[in-house]
């Protein structure tokens, strides 16, 4: 196919494996021969590719494509790769092989521009709109660096026609794509949700922000591969309205631990500039304070009556049980299996019975 376009091709070879080439028959180039190899396109070499056939000098050529000097032409890769939330909730996965979004819609990518801002790709089979269709996804960034992206094509009948579809207009994101706005996508935090942490706060955290109950802290900037947040103080929190808060979080025996750093920083600068708190030292690890778990809520959260006259009050990190009003027994939860459905907690030492002995509750 000749591309109008200085762009990568992505053929399918055999299952797990892949061929990327370099095409520049735009250019109009031949060889040094003007020969072709067995498909009958043109190359700068004139070599075949993995399938061992030689060219006519007899070199048989095992590299996905080299120029007149024998070099290997240099794999681009696919700049936007990464997890992506968009602002109507969807959550796209880009790979140099495929665009998915909310894992249902996919679309197999068969070629790429980074300097043209372009992808073509065809619509999977099993597609609910336009399966096996071609669709072409141009992208761009505004002035702040936050990524867009307009599906310029989403029903072309062959790679071609997707390809030839106009760009979408990246000088106006309200209207430029097709007449309707471009999509923003913020890269998708991978502690996004919804959970309780070990003194019994919710948090509710986004791409663009972390509540801590009715606490608001708007995100300015992340980094999911160093783990942190800057954020600023909501002007109406309890605690340093307006200024601003690091958050800092990573794993240990696979469970997830945040420290807030700092909620004072006077400016970003200053929030940035905060000394990393130590994940190894779980105690004091945290600006001198202990890291707090995050565990997601149970999917019995809630308060029960049994029938039996006993209020059972349930979270992520406590069950907590009251007979006609008395001082509840509680049971510090430590382990939850939700899909065995039962959890592990120990007793409370000012428990009546049992106290500091340990439950299971299924």
């Amino acid at each position: 196919m000749s591309l109008s376009l200085s762009i990568l091709l992505i053929a399918c070879t055999a299952p797990g494996k892949e061929s990327v080439i370099v095409d520049d028959s735009a250019t109009g180039n031949t060889d040094d021969s003007g020969n072709t190899d067995d498909t009958g396109k043109t190359g700068d070499s004139g070599k075949t590719g993995d399938s061992g056939k030689t060219d006519d000098s007899g070199k048989t050529d095992d590299s996905s494509q080299t120029d007149d000097s024998g070099d290997t032409d240099p794999v681009e890769p696919l700049t936007i790769t990464g997890t992506y939330s968009d602002e109507y909730g969807s959550v796209h996965e880009i790979s140099p092989a495929s665009w998915v979004i909310d894992g249902t819609s996919q679309f197999q990518i068969s070629a790429y521009s980074n300097t043209d801002r372009v992808i073509i790709a065809q619509n999977s089979a099993g597609n609910t709109y336009n399966p096996n269709l071609w669709s072409r996804f141009d992208w761009t960034f505004d002035a702040e660096n936050s990524l867009h992206y307009c599906q310029s094509a989403y029903d072309a009948a062959d790679e071609a026609t997707a390809l030839a579809t106009p760009a979408a207009d990246a000088a106006d994101l309200m209207t430029g794509c097709s007449g309707f706005p471009w999509t923003k996508l913020t890269p998708r935090l991978d502690i996004a949700g919804e959970w309780i942490d070990d003194i019994g706060r919710m948090h509710l955290i986004a791409e663009d922000s972390w509540m801590i109950d009715d606490q608001l802290h708007t995100v300015i900037q992340s980094n999911s591969s160093a783990r942190w947040i800057i954020a600023q103080n909501g002007p109406d929190n309890a605690v340093d309205p307006g200024l601003y808060s690091r958050f800092d979080w990573g794993y240990q025996t696979d469970e997830l631990y945040f420290c807030q750093s700092t909620s004072s920083a006077a400016t970003e600068g200053d929030a940035i500039g905060v000394q990393p708190p130590n994940i190894n030292n779980l105690t004091t690890g945290c600006a001198g304070s202990p890291w707090l778990r995050l565990t997601a809520p149970l999917s019995i959260s809630g308060a029960w009556d049994d029938g039996l006259g006993t209020v059972h009050t349930i979270d992520a990190v406590l069950w907590s049980m009251s007979y006609n009003g008395a001082p509840p027994e509680e049971f510090e939860i430590s382990f939850v299996e939700e899909n065995g459905m039962f959890l592990v907690a120990q007793n409370s030492g000012a428990n009546s019975y049992y106290a500091g002995m340990w439950s299971r509750f299924d």
